[in-house]
């Protein structure tokens, strides 16, 4: 896999690439993973700029979602 990213480090494209090639197959590990149990009126925050989130649709009903963005300031 090719991320065209390696030019962000300062380094190589190819050895950027392995760098991020690694820290992907990392994050995926499943010990690194939280799966959350919706219940009616529940509220989940977190920070976007730490945690990779993906949305798994195994739920029923309707799902309401608010983004907040925090400016600094």
């Amino acid at each position: 896999m090719t991320y065209e990213a390696g030019w962000h480090a300062g380094l190589p494209l190819l050895k950027g690439n392995a760098i991020l090639d690694l820290l992907f197959r990392h994050m995926q590990r499943p010990e690194y993973g939280f799966r959350y149990q919706w219940n009616e009126g529940d509220l989940l925050i977190w920070d976007q700029r730490a945690v990779q989130h993906y949305a798994v649709r195994d739920y029923e009903g309707r799902r309401v979602i608010h983004r907040i963005s925090v400016l600094p300031g």
